[in-house]
């Protein structure tokens, strides 16, 4: 597998997790780069149809053949119901008896977390109109999202007007989520249990968006001082988010399937120190999402400071059905109700913690943890779900694991 360069700097030691200290491409350092930058060096994001392109600074990963994470389908957030992007049995197949499964099991493999740790900043002035415009999975700033990736048609609760995606779970599909989801889990935990084939993650940014590339990805991106409105009744207060300075990347990647495409691949995040929040997330080809999320980590953090990875505004055909119609009414809730009630926790190794697990965009986040850290290093501690809108969010808080 192809490792990307790190910058030379004698001070970042043998840790490769660590940040550089400097900015390869624009010179900037972190005494220079952080929330102390007055407002006469901030840009405004470029208006629609204008990107942003980074200078690659790393070299390409052609191992095109490494299994670097999350499943070959979409992990499109909003996917509709005519699009068959998941086979149930790809997963009762991977995940046989361990005693059955031939697959060789990687013990020994490089970690790298290379950042040129580029903190330009951006600003909009108004946070209630870029939330507006970026909140959820809907976008916009050209976004190639349209109607079939945003609900099902026909999907509205009359009686709340809530938005509906996907079918209700059957007993076989929430036993397949708890048993995919214990798998995971184990992975995780222990870097003996067996079948583990996701491998270390290399993808940075800069090789996204390299103009060497037929068709790179375009990137814009701005600066908030206040966290997403989605993250309102998660328990924000329990989470650590650092106070003062423009400390919220929001980035959106887009790169269409070809000339005439009029779909796109499209990831958009927004970052801060140990919070990772994916509010739109559409692939058909590429890399996955999971190394996508950890580069764009990497920009600003050093890898090991992440400690929350976050869904809003969740419309996934697997996992919001989960929540809605199988885990709040086990608890007694119905979902007209969601959100009215405090946020639910789920603890480490709990059913609804595996099951939770089990779904897609909980295998997308234990698949980005299994490609960042060495296994048995860092686990998945508590998995935390509220509603505050139309539809679930869904937080994992991760933790290193103590010897």
């Amino acid at each position: 597998m192809s490792v990307t360069n790190i910058d030379d700097d004698s001070s970042l030691g043998d840790d490769p997790y660590s940040l550089s200290t400097r900015n390869s491409q624009r010179g900037i350092t972190p005494a220079t780069s952080d929330a102390g930058l007055n407002e006469s060096q901030y840009n405004t994001l470029p208006e629609s149809g204008e990107s942003h392109q980074f200078v690659s600074a790393g070299e390409h990963n052609t191992d095109k053949y490494d299994y670097n994470g999350a499943d070959e389908d979409s992990l499109d957030l909003g996917q509709d119901d005519d699009e068959e992007m998941y086979d149930p049995d790809e997963d009762e197949e991977m995940y046989e008896d361990p005693a059955e499964s031939e697959e060789p099991e990687s013990t020994s493999q490089e970690w790298p977390s290379d950042s040129s740790d580029r903190r330009r900043r951006r600003s909009l002035d108004n946070q209630s109109q870029a939330d507006a415009e970026h909140r959820g999975l809907y976008g916009s700033r050209g976004s190639s999202a349209s109607n079939k990736r945003q609900r099902l048609e026909g999907s509205t609760d009359a009686s709340s007007g809530r938005v509906r995606t996907g079918l209700e779970p059957t007993t076989k599909d929430v036993t397949r989520y708890r048993k995919i989801g214990a798998r995971y889990q184990a992975w995780i935990d222990d870097p003996q249990a067996p079948g583990c084939r996701i491998k270390p993650a290399t993808l940075t940014i800069e090789e996204m968006t390299d103009e060497a590339q037929s068709m790179p990805w375009a990137v814009d991106e701005s600066y908030f001082a206040v966290e997403p409105i989605a993250l309102e009744g998660g328990d924000v207060e329990s989470m650590n988010i650092a106070r003062g300075g423009p400390r919220w990347r929001h980035t959106y990647l887009r790169r269409d399937l070809g000339p005439k495409a009029s779909e796109a691949n499209e990831f958009e995040h927004r970052v801060t120190r140990g919070v990772l929040v994916a509010e739109k997330i559409y692939r058909e080809d590429g890399p996955h999402w999971n190394e996508v999320a950890r580069a764009q980590y990497l920009l600003d953090y050093n890898l090991k400071t992440l400690r929350h990875v976050i869904f809003t505004d969740v419309s996934n055909e697997e996992t919001a059905p989960y929540i809605r119609d199988e885990l709040y009414p086990r608890r007694g809730v119905i979902w007209s109700q969601a959100q009215s009630v405090d946020c639910m926790v789920f603890k480490h190794g709990s059913a609804e913690y595996q099951e939770l697990l089990g779904t897609k965009l909980g295998k997308a986040t234990a698949c980005l943890v299994l490609s960042s850290f060495p296994r048995g290093t860092m686990k998945i501690t508590r998995i935390v779900t509220w509603c505050n809108s139309t539809a679930p969010q869904i937080r994992f808080e991760i933790e290193p694991i103590v010897v």
